[in-house]
């Protein structure tokens, strides 16, 4: 993943992935498992595509490889893979720094989870010596949530998962960030965050380990950029 993200971060210009678009849409598992596997998306940049949650879904039906898609299935995956097929349409701007010397950088985090899956992100915030601002997506992560569901840990794996992956980025991107600043919907989680029930200590005590020294604050749940990948 580091020497991903330094690609990201030196190299200038776009990046555009292409996915083998076949005549028709595949309407079985064992061809929609091989198309999802085919695609590269090291750094979550299409994650709002949240196929991994329709392959759980997949799974949950029990079919075999070769089965026929139910027509509620099917008429989901159609809707997937339009916009898997307009993956070949994206361009990505691979700098994220601004022009010119930075003389202010933020690391920003969101998370976010719901009853199918969570998700991160992570975006940097520059400013340069002319005042000009930017702020770019650096990488994001989805997770499916498992099939039984403990709320207020489910609650907490969101921002579990946006320190592991603040912990993952900062070490690659060879970048002095005095401020990480990171926002979940939920104030509760902020609360746990703060007091330690001792029921959540193990993943409490994680999280502050892996995010000391970053800020955390709280944000509406329509405000949330993660909110897309959940």
């Amino acid at each position: 993943m580091a020497s991903i993200i330094r690609s990201v971060l030196i190299s200038k210009g776009t990046c555009v992935e292409k996915l083998q678009k076949p005549k028709n849409p595949p309407v079985s598992k064992h061809i929609i498992c091989s198309i999802v596997a085919a695609i590269f998306d090291p750094l979550g940049l299409i994650s709002p595509v949240v196929y991994k949650i329709f392959l759980q879904q997949l799974w949950l039906h029990k079919l075999h490889w070769d089965d026929q898609l139910p027509s509620e299935l099917l008429n989901h995956w159609k809707d997937i893979y339009l916009c898997l097929s307009q993956v070949i349409e994206m361009t990505i701007d691979r700098l994220v720094l601004a022009n010119g010397q930075p003389t202010e950088i933020q690391l920003r985090g969101f998370c976010d989870p719901s009853e199918k899956a969570y998700g991160a992100c992570l975006y940097l915030h520059c400013v340069n010596q002319q005042g000009k601002v930017t702020t770019k997506l650096l990488c994001s992560k989805l997770r499916v949530a498992p099939f039984k569901k403990i709320t207020l840990r489910l609650e907490l794996c969101g921002p579990l998962l946006v320190a592991q992956l603040i912990q993952k980025t900062i070490p690659a991107l060879n970048l002095k960030i005095p401020r990480n600043l990171l926002w979940p919907d939920s104030t509760i989680v902020l609360s746990c965050l703060a007091t330690w029930p001792v029921s959540l200590l193990p993943t409490v005590s994680q999280i502050q380990e892996l995010t000391a020294g970053s800020e955390w604050r709280h944000v509406t749940s329509a405000a949330i950029p993660a909110d897309v990948i959940s």
